[in-house]
């Protein structure tokens, strides 16, 4: 489920041109690199909406942190960095 919303993030990323200026101003131009840390954005609304599409439960959602109580994506419009336990150690 992670991975999932990893890759909805990645795929928002190109769809917001203020996300991306936002990178770029801070350095950060290399289209590969930003694949390889797997950078993406969460531009709000639109994960909660994803993610039960695809049959994940609500209030999973908000026990794992990707929906705060009142059920809103946790990481609205912000950059997000895919990165797993193993990666981050």
């Amino acid at each position: 489920m992670l991975a999932e919303a990893v890759e909805f993030y990645q795929k928002q990323l190109d769809r917001y041109p203020e996300a991306l200026r936002y990178l770029e101003q801070r350095g950060l131009h290399d289209v590969a690199l930003r694949q390889e840390l797997r950078i993406g954005y969460a531009p709000g609304g639109c994960l909660r909406r994803h993610l039960t599409a695809v049959g994940y439960p609500l209030d999973f959602l908000r026990r794992v942190g990707l929906l705060n109580p009142l059920g809103r994506d946790t990481f609205y419009a912000r950059g997000a960095v895919g990165c797993s336990r193993d990666e981050c150690e």
